[in-house]
């Protein structure tokens, strides 16, 4: 009896000794895949994961289709909606947040600003912080519901100490998983995100960086990377990828200099770099035995000379070096590239004549050569032999001739631009013949007469631009074709029809411009536009409200409007805010427009009412607007307080939005790697992507080193700040010393109180200070002397400074003029003399105390609030790109992957 039950005990050992086996064997789980969520609407739960929680919508199979939801994706996980009608299985959406519930929690690395998008967004949550004295570690726990009611935590969990209780076998991490991508050939993570990226790309490869990627794609043959944020250089290690055949890395927002060895790999056939504009670089001398068949340069800062040794790339067909900065002559090698399909080189610094005859290079499908010196005599009769031409861009060249009759042998011609190129005359007959355009591009040139009627044959048509030409026609003649998206025809003295019933259903246009068109009311035809999502119609003289129909159609799509400078009143019904719910900018300076000033949706960047009737107070609701860059309410009668939200007395200059203006925290040195101050919006028109970079004309007027200067076109780096002749109070903020990229700071005409800041200091690029007419005191900062760049420095009738002024650099350029009206200023340049030289020393303490002073300000630019005559710019224009409308053309036809359509030009 005991052997049987010792035998018993033995089998039970050996069998919990299994099972604890067992237990601790790893499960071949990779991660989490992704939490499906039951909702009431999956329209609004779209909204909620992806404008509160950052999520990304992405396609989901057909499969799934059967019911209505969405997909979406980020930070490693999927949230997989589905709508459910079936309230018993939902959670009430009235119940208090209870921590102690079910719900999923997301790591975060900044509480207090996901606190502060939960009150953008008037989310309701609790907070809470809890101790663990034993590990000495706290979590910081924000908790709040989705729309239908299933609770969401965010933590700062990575406080939290793994503390195995017991053992509990491998924990697996993310990182853990880097290793087994070593044995990948091929990689695409291309062309994810939204509709608008709002100047960041919507994937980020962040946690393992590209390098760290790189590290464990030690197979890798194709690397697909198309507008993935990787915020990064190019790192070495990429050179050593002897297996790659294939890197695409376009708009990623690569910065520094590429590693000149990549152009070495023995096997890369593609290598597309283009769009990222920090990206610099020079080409090698390149060697016989390369296998590079694609080489995409395209906006990019790579600059030198194109080597005579490029004709050594004996593969190569395609060659885009457009909008970089090379210099110096063409090599006549060219000319010897005889597998080139593709040939763009315009946009550079090229200088001379085209050394060298395309003759030899038959097999031509596309050939860019604006803005290059070269005689239209000697250019036209070699284009005319390429039979295979289907792609042709001499834009911005003084061709000073009809269109070119040449042009008429290229019956497979789908895209055309002579934009700018001094083209006289009509419409030839010939050009009748021309119906595989798709793109075609005439505008800024001096054509005349009718448009011909034959354009309504031009059934494959998907952009037409013809604007400020001598132009007539009736705008009906486009209504017939079904692929037009993107017309403009400012400028042209265009018929209108007389009514809606006008059969214009079948035009479905996502881009319109009709600016200075002498239109008196809203085309009718606009009654079936209700995919617009660029409208222009400035310059007009469209008098009354905005139609209701209007606001219908356009409420949901509109992206960019643009109504300036005519003669509207304000809106047929009555709104607190506009009732555009994706409106990115909106420009309607130089109305009429009266009452309270309408609040913008979130999505704003850009928002111009100035030059109105507009009255009353700043509303509240303008605090929601957290995504503004730019505001100009000037020329109108806006008084009373400012909103909370910007600060409680009114007049105190905008402390908290110095600390977020990032793009003048760049100084010029390292603008080279500032890849965030690249100003970038991604829009998704229809299924193709366009990028408009600020593409709408922007001119100010800037007291700068003395003197008024117009800029027409903001286009390069400047950064300015001038606040000058308003009416703001308090102190100047110290934490504006930290815009280091700031050149211009103009406070003059104000009623500023309190001492210099002495981190002014820290702004090395700063080239113009004026603080005069204010009424600031104490001492001037002897640090001040530190600005090498300072040409005009002006702080002169205040009265309340004293002591010596700075020495030394600059400051030994300065006379009494920039001082006039301080009595108690003294230095050997001024005509008070010193007599003892103070110790400025004790002076950082009633500093601070200023300091503390600070008044908090909103996140956007005021450029002006309607105060006497400054203007408030504040703008950080940042590095502002633009691109060339050809290049999206370009890459549905030739590239690999991603139709960018349209990209705007200013």
């Amino acid at each position: 009896m005991e052997g049987k039950q010792e035998r018993r005990r033995e089998n039970e050992d050996e069998s919990g000794k299994k099972e604890e086996e067992e237990k601790h064997e790893e499960l071949p789980v990779m991660a989490l895949n992704h939490v499906s969520r039951l909702c009431r609407s999956v329209k609004d739960s779209m909204e909620f994961y992806t404008k509160v929680l950052g999520f990304v919508v992405i396609e989901r199979p057909h499969a799934f289709e059967s019911f209505d939801g969405a997909w979406l994706f980020n930070y490693g996980v999927g949230i997989h909606l589905v709508e459910c009608n079936d309230e018993d299985r939902l959670p009430s959406d009235k119940k208090p947040l209870d921590p102690i519930d079910n719900h999923i929690s997301f790591q975060c690395e900044d509480m207090e600003a996901i606190e502060e998008r939960l009150k953008v967004f008037n989310i309701k949550y609790i907070k809470r912080t809890v101790e663990d004295e034993e590990n000495k570690t706290a979590i910081d726990q924000l908790f709040f519901d989705d729309p239908d009611g299933f609770m969401i935590e965010m933590c700062n969990c990575e406080n939290l100490k793994l503390v195995p209780a017991g053992s509990l076998g491998n924990i697996k991490l993310p990182m853990d998983q880097l290793a087994k991508l070593s044995e990948l050939d091929m990689l695409d993570l291309s062309n994810n995100g939204g509709s608008l990226a709002n100047s960041q790309l919507d994937l980020k490869l962040q946690n393992p960086g590209l390098e760290k990627l790189l590290e464990n794609l030690t197979h890798i043959q194709q690397l697909y990377l198309d507008n993935v944020d990787l915020s990064s250089n190019v790192p070495n290690i990429v050179t050593k990828l002897t297996s790659l055949k294939a890197l695409s890395l376009p708009y990623c927002n690569l910065y520094g200099e590429l590693p000149k060895s990549i152009f070495a790999l023995p096997k890369l056939e593609i290598l597309y770099l283009s769009g990222n504009r920090d990206l610099t670089g020079v080409l090698p001398q390149f060697q016989l035995n390369s296998s590079l068949k694609e080489l995409y340069l395209f906006g990019t800062s790579f600059s030198g000379e194109v080597p005579p040794s490029i004709e050594n790339l004996a593969h190569l067909e395609k060659l885009d070096l457009c909008g970089c900065y090379f210099s110096g002559s063409l090599p006549s090698s060219l000319a010897n590239m005889t597998t080139l399909t593709v040939l763009l080189l315009s946009n550079n610094n090229f200088r001379g004549q085209v050394p060298f005859s395309i003759t030899k290079l038959t097999k031509l499908e596309a050939v860019d050569f604006s803005n290059l010196q070269v005689s239209p005599k000697e250019l036209f009769p070699q284009l005319s032999m390429l039979p295979n031409l289907s792609y042709l861009r001499l834009a911005e060249m003084n061709l000073a001739t009809e269109i070119p009759s040449f042009i008429a042998n290229f019956t497979k011609l789908t895209y055309l631009d002579l934009a700018a190129s001094q083209l006289t005359g009509t419409f030839p007959d010939w050009f009748a013949n021309l119906t595989q355009l798709k793109q075609l591009y005439l505008e800024n040139n001096h054509l005349e007469g009718p448009i011909p009627h034959w354009f309504s044959q031009f059934t494959n048509l998907q952009s037409l631009e013809l604007s400020y030409n001598n132009l007539f026609g009736n705008i009906d003649m486009f209504f017939q074709l079904p692929n037009l998206q993107n017309l403009a025809l400012s400028g042209v003295n265009l018929t209108l029809p007389a009514d809606s019933s006008t059969n214009s259903s079948l035009l479905k246009l996502e881009l319109l411009e009709l600016a200075s068109c002498n239109l008196t009311e809203f085309p009718k035809f606009l009654q079936h536009q209700n995919e617009l999502q660029s409208l222009s119609l400035k310059g007009n003289n469209i008098k009354g409200s905005i139609p209701q129909w209007l606001v219908n159609i356009t409420k949901e799509g509109i992206l960019i409007l643009d109504l300036s400078e005519n003669k509207l009143t304000g809106f047929e019904q009555f709104t607190v805010g506009l009732p555009w719910t994706q409106l990115v900018e909106f420009h309607f300076r130089g109305n009429k427009l009266r009452g309270i000033l309408p609040s913008p949706p979130n999505t704003m960047k850009f928002y111009d009412v100035s030059n109105n009737l507009l009255s009353g107070v700043i509303p509240e609701q303008i605090c929601n607007a957290r995504s503004l860059i730019s505001l100009d309410l000037s020329g109108n009668n806006i008084t009373g307080k400012i909103p909370d939200c910007v600060g409680n007395e009114l007049g105190h200059l905008p402390t908290k939005y110095f600390q977020n203006w990032q793009a003048m925290k760049v100084s010029k040195e390292d603008q080279s790697t500032s890849y965030k101050t690249l100003i970038t919006f991604y829009f998704k028109l229809g299924t193709d992507l366009d990028i408009s970079e600020q593409n709408f004309e922007y001119s100010i007027t800037i007291t700068n080193k003395g003197s008024e200067i117009l800029y027409p076109k903001i286009l390069t780096v400047f950064r300015v700040i001038d606040l000058s002749s308003n009416n703001f109070s308090g102190t100047i903020p110290h934490m504006i010393g930290g815009l280091k990229g700031l050149q211009a700071l103009n406070l003059s005409n104000n009623k500023l109180k309190g001492r210099i800041p002495p981190s002014l200091a820290n702004i090395m690029d700063l080239e113009s200070l004026d603080l005069s007419h204010n009424k600031l005191s104490g001492k001037v900062p002897q640090a001040l002397s530190q600005l090498t760049s300072l040409e005009v420095f002006n702080i002169s009738h205040n009265h309340h400074l004293m002591g010596p002024v700075p020495e030394g650099n600059q400051f030994d350029t300065f006379d009494d003029t920039s001082y006039q009206g301080n009595s108690e200023l003294c230095g050997n340049l001024l005509s008070k003399k010193c007599k003892i030289v103070d110790d400025v020393a004790h002076s950082s303490s009633p500093e601070k105390d200023d300091e503390n002073k600070d008044s908090d300000f909103i996140d956007w630019v005021v450029r002006s609030l309607g105060c006497i005559s400054g203007t408030i710019v504040g703008f950080a224009i940042g590095k502002i790109y633009i691109t060339d409308k050809y290049h999206e053309w370009f890459m549905e036809t030739f590239g690999r992957r991603r139709p960018i359509r349209r990209v705007r030009r200013a």
